[in-house]
């Protein structure tokens, strides 16, 4: 007899807590079913403009307002954002249905955004390098570069200032990798007769590329490569740059 109650119980307590968890397990999701509508910093038509939202665009529901048929929405990138109830459809994904978005990648805030500001440490031939890259994105897949460096290694320091373009390929992907290219000039201050460099301004022209790693929250990390050449009076010097950091954006 002890035994059946003690089953009894166990299968009550799983009728009550089997329901609990698949109700976890399940999340809704709204889809746009218009051409295009605007996000919005919240639940009403007179807040703030954060972007529009276009036909099979999906995102992760988080709640309803408390007035109005309006829904918060989980953004790509990890941000909140708000859209009207009649322009999307509301549909429940569950543990099993494979469509679940990633829940740490998500694209860099390439998308809306203006500025870039990358800072970089590494290495530059054989001494290490502290880089900071500013880009004014014209667009998503294009921006206009400034940049400026230093370099310190036993032969000596060097001191790098450039401009030039970044071309983003693939802007909307969690990983976007970039191309870079441009030029500048070189301030050189050697310590010692092996330093690859003579002393004074020398200019320059760089190549190269990297990768950008977008999480959530508007995290990046981005790793830069390139290739300097330096042109002195009678030749030109080659180096190497490896370099990673992180990137903000505004």
């Amino acid at each position: 007899m002890a035994a059946v109650k003690a089953l009894a119980l166990a299968a009550l307590l799983v009728a009550l807590v089997a329901p609990a968890a698949r109700a976890d397990d399940v999340e809704v999701y709204a889809r746009v079913i218009v051409d295009a509508t605007p996000l919005r910093a919240g639940p009403g038509q007179s807040y703030r403009s954060l972007g529009l939202a276009r036909r099979g665009d999906t995102f992760r529901v988080r709640r309803r307002g408390t007035r109005g048929y309006w829904f918060q929405l989980e953004r790509a990138d990890g941000t909140l954002a708000w859209i009207y109830g009649e322009t999307v459809y509301t549909h429940e994904l569950g543990e099993g249905d494979g469509r679940r978005p990633n829940r740490v990648f998500a694209p860099p805030p390439l998308l809306g955004s203006h500025v870039e500001i990358a800072a970089l440490f590494g290495v530059l031939g054989d001494g290490g390098i502290m880089s900071l890259r500013v880009t004014a994105l014209v667009a998503p897949e294009l921006g206009l570069e400034a940049s400026g460096a230093v370099n310190v290694s036993p032969g000596g320091r060097l001191g790098v200032v450039g401009a030039g373009a970044v071309v983003n390929l693939f802007p909307e992907w969690p990983v976007v990798p970039f191309l870079a290219v441009g030029g500048g000039m070189s301030f050189v201050e050697p310590n010692a007769d092996t330093f690859l460099l003579e002393g004074g301004n020398t200019p320059h022209l760089y190549g190269g590329g990297g990768l950008r790693f977008g999480f959530k929250g508007r995290f990046t990390v981005r790793v830069d490569v390139r290739s300097y050449v330096f042109f002195e009076a009678d030749r030109y010097v080659t180096e190497e740059e490896y370099t990673g950091g992180v990137s903000v954006f505004f």
